[in-house]
């Protein structure tokens, strides 16, 4: 993502805080996307652990156990 461009140098203090206001939402959701990307791996690395705990149970366990 892309920083706001900074305020040129004879801004007010008005125009500064509009551009770093601009900034820490742009951070905000930039942070949102890494969250997303995490949950979404984490929820991956559940699920792959859940199937690796079925295919090493015995056969007869297997039929038991619930998916997911």
């Amino acid at each position: 993502m892309e920083p706001v461009d900074l305020p040129p140098a004879e801004a007010t203090a008005g125009q500064v805080w509009t551009a770093f206001d601009g900034q820490t939402g742009r951070l905000d959701v930039a942070n949102t996307y890494k969250r997303a990307a995490i949950e979404t791996v984490e929820a991956c690395e559940r699920r792959d652990a859940a199937a690796i705990a079925r295919l090493k149970a015995p056969w007869w366990k297997r039929v038991f156990m619930r998916p997911g």
